[in-house]
Formats: structure tokens, sequence, C-alpha cells
């Protein structure tokens, strides 16, 4: 599932929005493209909001016949845009998957997060790329993208570590409300120091994150910066070969239901995740897009 975002700008229709997506996707993914327009087509997508409910992203495929559905509350934000395509990409990978057994399709938590946050990227690569597209646009999606940036690489650490200090005082016995409060406060100073005003901690974060509480998994929140790093490096590796290396990226998605992610990551990128540079030169590959963005505003502002 993904998260909501607010948006100062003038609101995205749904029409728009589904063309934002099929543009970028056809320009740089055909295949990708052709799929989303079905699942357009044949109404797959809840989107429309409603009294009750709730916002937020999530998709599902059956087991049964091997299609996917996806339930968001769309409110016209470009953050609704990227969710859209967050979970297309999700919906592609269990299409990746359709051909298998239906106990054959499922994938562990660390592989589950890649496909989406793939699908962001070329989202915005799409709309960022295109000559024809207003700055304003442009601006939006990359600043999206580099909020994105900062929940994964600085708000989800803090809940992951803050869910493993909390296991490791519940196993010495009850965790007060009070200590709760305490030591999310006291992990959000560490993580974010100085950038985080005096007083500024919200203690209360635990009570109010659904992810503390999907009780089938713990540890839910971690998947999301390990999907995105790894989203990060396919990507690279996509830049650098071009649409060839898709038919290395469906190999991959096939092959989250058979390996573990250190094999699978060995097998299609030849690269060792086990290295911490694996993964600091996903961090470093931000840059780009930061960099975007602050020439966009720069230009704007000119």
């Amino acid at each position: 599932p993904t998260e909501t975002g607010k948006d100062s700008e003038a609101p995205i229709e749904w029409d728009e929005a589904c063309q934002w997506v099929q543009k970028a996707f056809d320009r740089s993914y055909p295949d990708l493209g052709s799929f989303f327009g079905n699942a357009i087509k044949k109404r797959w997508i809840d989107w429309s909001p409603r009294r009750g409910k709730q916002p937020g992203g999530f998709c599902t495929t059956s087991s049964l016949t091997g299609e996917s559905r996806i339930f968001m509350t769309f409110n016209g934000t470009v953050n609704d845009v990227m969710t859209l395509a967050h979970e297309a990409g999700h919906a592609f990978h269990g299409h990746q998957l359709g051909d298998r057994r239906g106990l054959a399709r499922s994938y562990p938590m660390t592989l589950a997060e890649t496909a989406s946050t793939f699908a962001e990227q070329l989202l915005t690569e799409g709309i960022v790329g295109d000559p024809d597209r207003p700055s304003s646009h442009k601006k939006r999606l990359l600043d999206s993208q580099v909020r994105h940036a900062v929940t994964f690489l600085l708000d989800i650490p803090i809940r992951y570590h803050f869910e493993h200090k909390f296991n490791v005082e519940r196993q010495k016995g009850e965790v007060s409300v009070s200590r709760l409060k305490a030591l999310m406060s006291e992990i959000q100073r560490e993580w974010l120091g100085e950038v985080l005003e005096t007083g500024g901690e919200d203690p209360y974060f635990w009570a109010s994150k659904l992810h503390f509480y999907i009780t089938e998994r713990s540890f839910y929140n971690f998947p999301y910066t390990f999907g995105f790093l790894l989203s990060r490096k396919l990507f690279a590796r996509y830049r650098t070969e071009g649409p060839t290396f898709f038919q290395h990226y469906e190999a991959f998605l096939r092959g989250t239901s058979t390996q573990n992610a250190d094999s699978l990551i060995l097998d299609v990128l030849q690269e060792d995740p086990g290295d911490p540079a694996f993964w600091v030169s996903a961090i470093d590959s931000l840059r780009e897009p930061f960099e975007t963005y602050r020439k966009l505003i720069a230009d704007s502002t000119a």
C-alpha cells in the first residue's frame, strides 16, 4: 500500500491522470503501457472518492484468475498520480507471475515494493523527458519524487528502528504508553537531528500509523526503503542499457517468487547486495532528479 500527500496546485482530473501515466509508460516501456491501458479499459481500478472510503492505495492479485485489482482514493493531487503508477507497477508484477500456480505467485516482502517504485520512476522520466510538457507538470512530479526519497531514506528508517527497539523492550515486559511516546521522540530526534525543530517530535506517530498494526507481518515499513533503493539500481541499469533491459527486468519480476533477494540481485544485476557500495550508489543516483528539480525551480524564478 502507499500513502497520500497534499498538493497545493489545481486538482488533476482522473482522465488526465490516466493520460499522464499512459503516455509516460508508452514512451519508455510499451508493454507496461499496454498492460496499464487494459487495466483502465477493464475498470480494474476503484479510484473514485466517496463517503467512508479510506485514503491510500492497495493492489491485490487473484490466485484464481491471476488478474489484479487496485484500490485507491483519487483526490486530484500529483501524489495520487504517483499512487496510480505505483499500484500499476504492483499489478504488472502480478501479471508477470500470472501463469504460475496460485501458491507459486507469492514473493518475500523485501521484493514486494520494487516494481511499484520502478513504475513511479518511469512516470517521472516520462513526464520530465517530454518536451511538450509544461514546466509546472515536471516540477510537480520531481517535487513528489524528492519528497518520496526523503520518506524512504529518513521516515521509513525511523519507523524501522522504533519497531526494532520496541520489540527488544517488549521481550522484557509490557511497554507503557509513556515509554512508547518517549521512544518515538528519541528516534525521531536521533535520525532528524537539527533539522527537527525543538518540540517538533510526533510522540504519537506509533499510534497513527497502520503499518505498525499489520499483525501477520512484522517490520512492514522496511520493504519500502529496500524496494525503493533496489528499484533505483534497476532503473540505473535501464538508463544504461535502454529498452533491451526490460527483458531482464521481467526476468527479475518472475524470479521474485522462486529466489531470495540476494540471489536474484546477483543473477540480474551481477552485483552483491551485501556490499554497502551497492546501496550507496543507489542513494547517490538521487542526485540527478534533485539537480533537475533545482534547475527547473531556478529557471522559473530567473
